[in-house]
């Protein structure tokens, strides 16, 4: 007999507490007017969550790329692979090929299934309907989740996330540390105060002496630079946004990390820091004179140049323009392609899928409009695939003569 009803009458809670008691094996369907999701269960405890549209696999390979434990000549290999059949399961086959470890993709594989399955707690309303079937996971990488534990993160969840936004309203902040010491910590963790969310009870350290500090906070300490943003954090530590939060809350009350405040004459010295070019600074070494007759020399080559342009009217586009320059756009489309993939797969981690189109990535703050152009000034041929995505160049493909 299917169990079926609105989120609103019946919540979550008491849908995965009904499932436990009587030991249930099926799945769970979750929809609202934005998505729909998937949960099975498995003795009445949750062994996978994700979106209806959603391949764990290439979820948690999303993830693994992110925290930079994979190369993206890796993932392109892996996606090739799993594409001409001869993959099954891309997470066994990056274990086998020596690319993660097996104690990194049974974290990845955790940490996916909890991030998806603590989002379903904010849904305010929504139908849900359970099928008592048999289900399929991998049981070496995807482990049990009881409801006693989802419940109580979940209630923790919702009751600290509040707080901890207030705290760090945006994910473009950036930390940087204050100098006090970090000592190093009385004992190691034993496996006896080590949770279910591997270690994230860790958190709980009392007081806000560095000693007390869990290894999943001090990960989160060594990690802060005073340049990389709190989104890239999160992706980096592969603990989940809410523990990345929370770890740098702790950090912050404990004096041990402070906000970046970059002056302005910061701005002249160090202009990577900020995205801005810095100002030219002429040198004097061959007199101020010659400094300023240099200068205006180019200047008026400049506007002759523009002047010409603008009559002859060249379409540097051309082939025969472009093919001049072709040896140095191979040089760097391999950067190019690099950064647009990896954007790609920091988008696939925020929204379990990828973008329809490359646009979506300048939205983010990913990518930058020039970006979206090869090295050609083409448009990147982005396409989706029921395995993922294919991304290649339009410019390398134009006619060479």
């Amino acid at each position: 007999m299917a169990l079926q009803g609105q989120i609103k009458e019946f919540g979550l809670t008491e849908i995965f507490q009904l499932i436990q008691i009587q030991k249930r094996e099926g799945a769970l369907r979750l929809r609202n007017a934005k998505s729909e999701a998937i949960l099975l269960f498995d003795g009445g405890a949750v062994v996978m969550a994700k979106s209806a549209t959603e391949d764990e696999w290439m979820s948690v390979l999303s993830l693994l790329a992110a925290a930079n434990k994979l190369t993206p000549q890796q993932v392109q290999e892996a996606l090739r692979e799993e594409k001409r059949g001869a993959v099954v399961e891309l997470g066994p086959f990056l274990v086998e090929k020596g690319w993660i470890t097996r104690e990194e993709m049974e974290q990845a594989c955790k940490l996916f299934v909890q991030e998806t399955l603590f989002d379903l707690f904010s849904w305010k309303s929504g139908a849900y309907e359970f099928e008592p079937r048999p289900v399929t996971y991998n049981k070496n990488y995807f482990s049990k989740l009881s409801s006693e534990f989802i419940m109580m993160e979940a209630a923790r969840r919702l009751d600290e996330w509040p707080r901890l936004v207030k705290e760090i309203p945006s994910k473009g902040m950036v930390f940087e540390a204050t100098g006090k010491e970090l000592l190093v910590p009385a004992s190691e963790p034993t496996d006896a105060t080590k949770s279910e969310a591997f270690s994230f009870e860790g958190l709980e350290a009392a007081g806000n002496e560095s000693s007390n500090l869990s290894p999943e906070v001090r990960r989160v300490f060594e990690l802060v630079d005073g340049k990389t943003a709190v989104s890239t954090l999160v992706s980096l530590c592969l603990m989940g946004e809410f523990q990345v939060y929370r770890a740098l809350g702790q950090l912050k009350e404990g004096g041990f990390i402070q906000t970046v405040h970059i002056p302005v004459t910061a701005a002249i010295e160090s202009p990577q820091r900020i995205g801005v070019e810095a100002p030219l600074k002429p040198s004097y070494g061959f007199g101020r004179h010659t400094v300023w007759i240099l200068l205006n020399g180019i200047l008026g080559l400049l506007l002759v140049l523009l002047i010409f342009l603008s009559v002859k009217k060249i379409n540097f586009r051309a082939p025969v323009y472009m093919n001049a320059f072709r040896p140095f756009h191979e040089l760097v489309i391999g950067e190019k392609l690099d950064r647009v993939q990896y954007a790609l797969h920091l988008y696939h981690l925020r929204y379990r899928a990828f973008p329809n189109s490359l646009s979506a990535l300048v939205s983010d703050g990913d990518l930058s409009e020039a970006d979206l152009l090869d090295p050609w000034g083409q448009p990147w041929d982005f396409q989706l695939t029921p395995f993922g995505f294919l991304l290649d160049s339009r410019g390398r493909s134009l006619p060479s003569d």
